[in-house]
C-alpha cells in the first residue's frame, strides 16, 4: 500500500509523548491500543502498547532493564522476535499516516530501518540537564543510587541518534521539544515539507507548560553539566545544528549559564538543600507519629466511654 510511515523516538523524558499527541491530532495514526496516562506522564504516554511490549520483551530477553535504562549499543534480537514485528506493521499498514512512538525505539533504529525501508524518522531530543532534572523528580530508585547514570544514558541515546541521521539524513527530522512546543505549526510545516506528508495544522490546546519544565535552564546546572560530562554538550551542540537546517531555531539561552565557574557555593548547595528536606521529613514524619498517637488515644477513650 502506499502509504506513510513515521517513527516518532528519542531519550525518555524529552517531549517524545507530547510530540506525539501533537502529531495525533495533526492526523498521525499512532496504535489502537494506547497506554493509560500513569506516573510522569498525566496526559498520557502515547504509545501503542503492542510496540511498548515488543521492545520491553526484546530488553527482557538480553537482561536489561524494560524501560531502556541501558548504554547497550547493537542490542541483539533474537529471531523469534522477527515476525512479531512483521505483525506490528501488517495491523498498521492500512492507515495512509502511521507510525508509533516509544523511546526505546532509538536502541533498535537499524532493526526497524531494514523492515520498513520506506518509513521516515522523527528524532527528539531535549537538553541533558532538563532530561536529568525530569528524571529525578520521578524519582526512580536506580538514578537515586547512581545519579550520573542519567547522563550517561543521555549521550548514549543521542549518540544513536546522531549515528542513524547521518546514514539516513534524508529520512531523518531533528527537533527539539522547545521548538515542537512553541512553534506547533512551524514544525508540522517544516515536516510536511521533508517527508512529502499532508499531516494539518495540530490542536492549539495540547500544551501546557507546568508539565515541561525547562528552569533548570537557567541555573548552574548546565555549567555542572560541561564540566563532568562535556561530551553531552558537544552533542547538544551538533543536535542544535542539525535542527537549525530544517529551519527551527533552538534555544540558545542556555550558553550564557557556561560561562558560569562553579564556585563552592554552588557545589555545596545542593547537598545543604537535600539534608534540610531530610530534616523536614522527619519533622513531618514525627508530627504524623504524634497525630496517630492521639487520634488512637481517642478512639481508646470512645470505646471505654462506650
Amino acid at each position: 500500500m502506499n502509504n506513510s510511515i513515521l517513527v516518532i523516538t528519542g531519550h525518555p523524558r524529552s517531549g517524545t509523548s507530547f510530540t506525539a499527541s501533537l502529531l495525533q491530532s495533526a492526523g498521525l495514526h499512532i496504535g489502537q491500543n494506547l497506554m493509560a496516562p500513569g506516573h510522569g506522564n498525566v496526559r498520557g504516554f502515547f504509545e501503542d502498547l503492542d510496540v511498548v511490549d515488543f521492545h520491553e520483551s526484546v530488553l527482557r530477553s538480553q537482561n536489561l532493564h524494560h524501560v531502556g535504562w541501558t548504554t547497550e549499543k547493537h542490542i541483539p534480537i533474537e529471531a523469534q522476535f522477527n515476525d512479531r514485528a512483521k505483525e506490528l506493521i501488517e495491523n498498521n499498514n492500512s492507515f495512509p499516516v502511521w507510525g508509533w512512538k516509544d523511546p526505546r525505539t532509538t536502541l533498535f533504529l537499524d532493526f526497524w530501518e531494514q523492515l520498513l525501508p520506506n518509513a521516515n524518522f522523527l528524532l527528539l531530543y531535549r537538553a541533558p540537564w532538563e532530561v536529568a532534572d525530569s528524571i529525578y523528580r520521578r524519582g526512580d530508585e536506580m538514578f537515586v543510587e547512581a545519579p550520573e547514570l542519567a547522563l550517561k544514558i543521555w549521550i548514549s541515546y543521542n549518540q544513536q541518534l546522531l549515528e542513524f541521521y547521518h546514514k539516513f539524513p534524508n529520512r531523518c527530522f531533528i527537533a527539539s521539544v522547545n521548538n515542537v512546543s512553541q512553534q506547533p505549526a512551524s514544525f508540522i510545516k517544516a515536516l510536511n515539507t521533508k517527508f512529502n506528508l499532508k499531516l494539518e495544522r495540530p490542536a492549539a490546546d495540547l500544551y501546557e507548560q507546568s508539565l515541561l519544565q525547562t528552569q533548570v535552564s537557567d541555573s548552574y546546572h548546565p555549567s555542572l553539566v560541561n564540566a563532568y560530562f562535556p561530551e553531552a554538550i558537544q552533542i547538544y551542540e551538533t543536535l542544535n545544528n542539525l535542527e537549525e537546517q530544517h529551519g527551527l531555531s533552538p534555544v540558545q539561552s542556555w550558553k550564557q549559564n557556561m560561562e558560569v565557574n562553579l564556585d563552592p557555593a554552588w557545589a555545596f548547595q545542593d547537598w545543604i538543600r537535600i539534608r534540610r528536606l531530610e530534616r523536614k521529613v522527619k519533622t513531618l514524619q514525627t508530627e504524623l507519629e504524634k497525630a496517630h498517637g492521639a487520634l488512637n488515644d481517642l478512639n481508646n477513650s470512645e470505646i471505654i466511654s462506650a
